[in-house]
């Protein structure tokens, strides 16, 4: 019974990890759980795989006949989206859900997770129950921005770094219990992920001389003044956790100067949960992204909960497997991002200038790859829900600099350990501080062109420093 009531990832992950050692790494979860006295629902068990799919934790299905995975009404038939990846194989030894062990994967990169551990323990807690009264404004004023996650982090260290710590519970209507209990918790996480990543202490708790290794990594070393310290953590923090609870990614945009929020690549509408900091902020661009925990719903209302704003930046560098979509637009743009709603030409016009181009890039690939000619870039898993219009080289240096990214996040996937030894290359650390650049500029177009020299410059040293270790070891 507790099987079928409790979420199936992480058991699926186990399930496959199983039937790895068995020697059977092609088959479904669902082959393995339906052995048990009361088996969850073989369509529950998809979904739970698709789920894993998503963030990276197995590789897409291979099986013939597998194209309907999802849709069949027949209980017994087999279903498997395919093998573990290192991701699934590291994520099934994490003492988390399979999303927030990712996200403390992305944490460990980033230099944040001491921070973030700190987060994930208040959401492990049910955080909704830390505060006593008016969650949202307490949340807000934590964080000193309109982030739940923030406001986590915030609560918890400054619980731990108070001399009164019943007044601090009382300053910000906290229930002092469950605080007590979500530190112990955050604490005891922490020694686990440590001794994982075989590091005797965060990044982030060194000296600012000595931080990241000597080359600005996680708070950007010496570079960060104390206020901008601030910013970079709170930044940082957002940014992976987007990066693992993807795909739960909301929009936000504003319908007659009505906030209107929509998730589930746009098919589903959902209201901002009234506990949310979120709601406290002030977000003048339309539309405006953010990530989010739960989806909770209540008769035919969607609440959104445990929410923070993201910039476009986070999701086009660290979200979902694979490269960034990137199709050619007719229209061009100054603005270094912006959604296509907001040109102005004719739809015809558009249509007969996009067949145009399309033409045109099949007579002359060197004239396609013209600096400013105007792209549009999306993520697959969410499609023309995020279209977002940008010059084509800025599109291509992210798409390299995501490339890196992903490489680096798959090395630390295969060998936890590794991640001192790669910054001791000096292309590595400053990729990384180049990309902590770009997440803390966010969407500040001001920002915008410095932070494209700074991936194209990142993505080109990654790349020269993988040619370096590619000879070195003999094509290996």
């Amino acid at each position: 019974p507790e099987m079928i009531r409790s979420p199936l990832e992480d058991l699926c992950l186990r399930s496959k990890v199983m039937l790895l050692r068995a020697g059977k790494p092609g088959a479904s979860a669902h082959s393995y759980l339906r052995k048990a006295l009361d088996p969850p629902p073989a369509k529950t068990v998809v979904g739970a795989e698709l789920t894993l799919k998503e963030i990276g934790a197995l590789t897409a299905a291979t099986n013939a006949g597998q194209e309907d995975q999802g849709n069949s009404s027949d209980p017994d038939k087999e279903h498997s989206w395919g093998s573990l990846t290192p991701l699934g194989v590291l994520l099934s030894g994490l003492p988390l859900p399979p999303q927030l062990a990712k996200i403390a994967i992305w944490a460990h990169l980033f230099g944040v997770e001491e921070q973030v551990t700190n987060v994930l323990a208040c959401l492990q807690s049910n955080a909704t129950r830390l505060f006593e009264a008016d969650g949202a404004s307490r949340k807000a004023a934590l964080a000193g921005c309109p982030s739940d996650h923030v406001a986590f982090h915030h609560l918890v260290d400054g619980f731990k770094q108070s001399a009164n710590r019943q007044a601090f519970c009382e300053q910000n209507c906290l229930r002092y219990n469950d605080v007590s209990t979500t530190l112990d918790a955050s604490l005891k996480l922490k020694d686990e992920l440590r001794r994982l990543f075989r590091q005797p202490r965060s990044r982030a708790s060194k000296s600012a001389d000595v931080q990241g290794h000597g080359h600005g990594h996680g708070h950007g070393g010496g570079r960060w003044a104390a206020d901008g310290r601030s910013k970079c953590e709170s930044a940082l923090i957002q940014a992976v956790m987007c990066a693992g609870l993807y795909p739960n990614v909301a929009r936000r945009d504003m319908v007659n100067s009505a906030p209107k929020w929509s998730c589930c690549s746009g098919n589903v509408k959902a209201n901002l949960s009234q506990t949310s900091a979120a709601g406290k902020g002030r977000f003048p661009k339309s539309p405006q992204w953010f990530c989010f925990n739960d989806l909770n719903q209540i008769e035919t209302l969607y609440k959104l909960d445990g929410v923070s704003p993201i910039p476009v930046t986070a999701l086009l560098l660290l979200c979902g497997e694979g490269p960034l979509q990137i199709r050619a637009q007719h229209a061009r743009n100054s603005r270094a991002f912006s959604s296509p709603d907001e040109e102005n030409d004719d739809d015809e016009e558009d249509e007969e200038g996009d067949a145009a181009a399309g033409a045109e890039h099949a007579a002359d690939d060197d004239d396609a790859d013209r600096a400013g000619e105007g792209v549009v870039v999306s993520l697959l898993e969410l499609g023309d829900w995020l279209s977002l219009a940008m010059p084509r080289a800025l599109a291509s240096k992210l798409q390299a600099l995501r490339g890196m990214l992903q490489y680096l996040f798959k090395t630390i996937c295969v060998q936890p350990s590794s991640l001192p030894e790669i910054l001791k290359d000096e292309a590595a650390a400053t990729l990384l501080e180049l990309s902590t650049t770009i997440l803390v500029a966010g969407d500040d177009e001001n920002a915008q062109s410095q932070a494209a020299t700074a991936a194209g410059a990142g993505a080109a040293a990654m790349e020269k420093a993988v040619e370096r270790g590619t000879a070195r070891g003999g094509g290996g």
